[in-house]
């Protein structure tokens, strides 16, 4: 592999994935995210006791009337400061009077602080729903409602200053939760850039942390965990309260937040929490103002940390990890399993870190390094394809040139067993083996220069591999003059590597007169051949071992085949003559074994030579001659090589 182009792949998918990040593509892929987190951590809280609800639910409008009265609203707020809680927070506008009861509703407020309204801080054109009057002189009774929603609807942020045109205000969840730690007396302390209350160090959100790009930052916002769920707070109805069906410790010391929880009021927000099919559960005003106290309270006593967030480097130190760690696992590509399992492995372990390190408190990106383990793994998995598909073809082209297709294609596919182990695995198949040699060699080449010879010799063994590898047959090596091929290497019938074999001699046969012709006119010698084709089994794999291998096969089929090829005379037989150019069959003498003219069914014109007693041979063998195909086409005279 040209490794600098490997590693300018990877670098260039590190790049993409930092910059997609910072230009925010994927902001929502990591926001989904970070709800998945918030859903998965939330339920391990313990329930919340400190902060409890008390609302109107559609019954109760109904039976109270929307928007309840001055009147009504008294009569909630007395019997809650009745049942002793800390701190009372109301989630509902009063802006102004709402007879009957308004002047008992003042009076209720100022002489209770720690009953604490809403307000509407901002809107549009400068607008605002003030508190009751009563309380404009404590603004310590007051905080504004005023929610957060990211570009996708969901509330995930909260609120705490808001600061406009030189007006200050807190929120009602910040109200509720420095007047239920005040009896404790934890106040809120200004320490430079960050807001101190009790344990905790509040650090304001910038439009760039966590998940966000470019995100609104006004105001102090910090990241709501959602602690206990979806519902952690202990609920009742305003029936309930006003028919004296809530139990005497219920609110006792607790933080108690007045609300809507009614649909037709459309006082709802989308959350992180999912409903079936993915639809986003919808979130009370009262409910996440409730989230807000809660977390506060508890991050001031020491319960739970703030959440903390990497700093750029550490997102960006992040991402390139996972980005480089994908890469490695495309190498893995030849043990595609192996990769698979890894590319699994990778992508839950970014998983588990980013809920571990959540449940800790410590946001990591999720999205991001997916992003980039696939992007890095997919890029450089199909350079590498591609690149290895080139070098497959160029050395396909180069392989084919001396041996055949098949046989460059099993080369190929076995390359990594070649390096691994040095050799191929023998196995055991069967084959028809050709031998093939020039009768009269020796004499030939005695009247030729060197050079003159080996362009001449290189003609023939050429023209005669490329009839091999047409008839499928494999060149398995060159041996001076002579030729050693096999056929059925790739799965071919016993009986269609034997015709193979005897087809691709005859076309040597007719070959040969055409090379004879052309040698003629140039003044170079005819030469006549002789083939001995025989089928059995053999061994077929690689010999020798480091910078010598070569792939063969061994038994003793390939010896019966080299002594027909070898065979000098058959009794009676005539002997050919090579400078005869009216008669090309008399150039060319095959010899098959009894077991290959068998398994040819017929097919060939043949004549029996008769037993024959080969060298190195204990027993008789049966040998013929082809002539050609059979019928009238197959009626050519045998000849002998001598």
């Amino acid at each position: 592999m040209n490794w600098l182009r490997g590693v300018s792949i990877v670098l260039a998918a590190v790049a993409v994935t930092l910059a997609a990040w910072h230009a925010g593509w994927l902001e929502s892929f990591e926001l989904q995210a970070y709800d998945a987190l918030v859903r998965r951590r939330a339920p391990l809280a313990p329930r919340e006791d400190r902060v409890v609800l008390v609302v109107a639910r559609e019954a109760d409008l109904d039976r109270y009337g929307w928007p309840a009265s001055d009147e009504v609203l008294a009569d909630v707020l007395t019997a809650i400061r009745a049942l002793g809680p800390r701190a009372v927070a109301v989630d509902l506008y009063r802006g102004q009077p709402r007879p009957p009861g308004s002047a008992r509703l003042d009076s209720l407020l100022r002489a209770h602080r720690d009953v604490i309204f809403v307000e509407k801080f901002g809107e549009a054109q400068g607008r605002y729903t003030a508190a009751p009057p009563a309380l404009a002189a404590s603004p310590a009774q007051v905080g504004f409602a005023d929610i957060l929603e990211d570009h996708d609807g969901v509330v995930r942020k909260a609120l705490l200053f808001l600061d406009d045109a030189g007006r200050t205000g807190l929120s009602l969840g910040l109200q509720a939760a420095l007047a239920y730690l005040a009896v404790e007396g934890i106040r809120p302390v200004n320490d430079e850039s960050v807001v101190r209350i009790g344990r905790a160090a509040l650090r304001p959100l910038e439009s760039d942390d966590g998940p966000y790009v470019g995100a609104d930052a006004g105001g102090y916002q910090i990241l709501l965990d959602y602690a206990g769920g979806q519902r952690p707070f202990p609920t009742y109805s305003f029936s309930q309260l006003l028919e004296g069906k809530i139990g005497a410790e219920a609110l006792r010391g607790r933080i108690v937040f007045v609300g809507i929880a009614a649909g037709s009021v459309k006082d709802y927000f989308s959350s992180p929490f999912r409903e079936g099919r993915g639809a986003v559960e919808p979130a009370y005003g009262v409910s996440l103002h409730a989230h807000t106290a809660s977390q506060l309270v508890r991050m001031a006593k020491g319960e739970t940390p703030p959440m903390r967030l990497p700093s750029a480097w550490q997102e960006a130190l992040w991402i390139v990890w996972w980005c480089v760690a994908g890469a490695l696992i495309a190498l893995l590509r030849r043990r595609l399993w192996l990769a698979a399992a890894l590319a699994l492995a990778g992508a839950a372990g970014i998983a588990a870190a980013g809920y571990a390190a959540f449940a800790a408190y410590f946001w990591l990106p999720v999205a991001g390094p997916l992003f980039g383990f696939a992007l890095s793994a997919g890029a450089l998995l199909a350079w590498l394809r591609i690149h290895e598909s080139a070098e497959r073809r160029t050395l396909m082209q180069i392989f084919s040139r001396y041996v055949s297709q098949p046989l460059a294609a099993d080369i190929w596919k076995n390359r990594r067993e070649l390096l691994e182990h040095g050799r191929l695995t023998p196995r055991r198949i069967e084959v028809s083996v050709m031998f093939t040699d020039i009768a009269g060699f020796t004499a030939i080449s005695e009247k030729l220069a060197p050079d003159a010879l080996m362009d001449w010799l290189s003609e023939y063994l050429g023209a005669m591999a490329e009839i091999v590898h047409a008839h499928g047959g494999v060149v398995e090596k060159f041996m001076g003059d002579g030729i050693m091929a096999v056929f059925g290497l790739y799965g071919e019938r016993a009986g269609e590597h034997a015709r193979l074999a005897v087809d691709c001699a005859l076309a040597m046969r007719g070959a040969l007169d055409a090379l004879n012709a052309g040698w003629r006119e140039r003044g170079l010698p005819p030469v006549g051949i002789r083939i001995g084709i025989h089928s059995g089994p053999v061994a077929y794999g690689t010999v020798g071992h480091g910078a010598r291998v070569e792939s063969t096969v061994l038994g003793d089929t390939t010896n019966i085949a080299s002594r027909l090829e070898s065979l000098k005379q058959e009794p009676g037989a005539p002997k050919i003559d090579a400078r005869d150019p009216e008669d090309p069959e008399n150039l060319c003498r095959i010899l098959v074994s009894e077991t290959t003219l068998g398994m040819l069914g017929g097919a060939f014109a043949s004549w029996r030579v008769g037993p024959v007693q080969l060298k190195g041979k204990a027993e008789v063998l049966q040998v013929y001659g082809i002539r050609g195909p059979a019928g009238p086409a197959g009626s050519a005279s045998f000849c002998v090589v001598k």
